[in-house]
């Protein structure tokens, strides 16, 4: 048998300053199937609905970015212990960061670990 046709999918989620905010590895309901950067707005609500969630963190995609509809977001910190030398996607410009995500206000900061300085991410606004 799969790990991943076994194994509990891990997430977490609280509501913070009246904003509902949830953590999956890759989507609610997949540890494997990431969200990615070209989402549609379709895939956007979905996964938010799926979450049941204002704000939905992701990762497993290791690509930093923040997905905006309409009020809500779709966020990627990228990846905290890849560094650019042994990247296994090394045009990605995300290896080593982690993000602060600031409420109620729904600031998303994607910071270089290394640097301690801002990312540019893909922001990607939906309707």
């Amino acid at each position: 048998m799969a790990w991943s046709s076994w194994a509990p999918v891990p997430a977490w989620s609280a509501t913070i300053e009246g904003v509902r905010v949830a953590a999956h590895h890759a989507r609610p309901g997949s540890d494997m199937n990431g969200v990615m950067p070209d989402a549609t707005a379709a895939e956007v609500d979905e996964v938010l609905k799926a979450a049941e969630a204002d704000i939905l963190v992701v990762g497993h995609t290791h690509r930093a970015m923040a997905l905006r509809l309409g009020d809500k977001l779709v966020l990627n910190p990228g990846a905290l212990l890849r560094d650019p030398a042994d990247s296994w996607e090394r045009e990605l410009p995300t290896p080593g960061t982690f993000a602060v995500l600031e409420l109620p206000a729904r600031r998303w900061t994607v910071i270089r670990a290394q640097t301690g300085k801002p990312v540019e991410i893909v922001r990607a606004w939906r309707s």
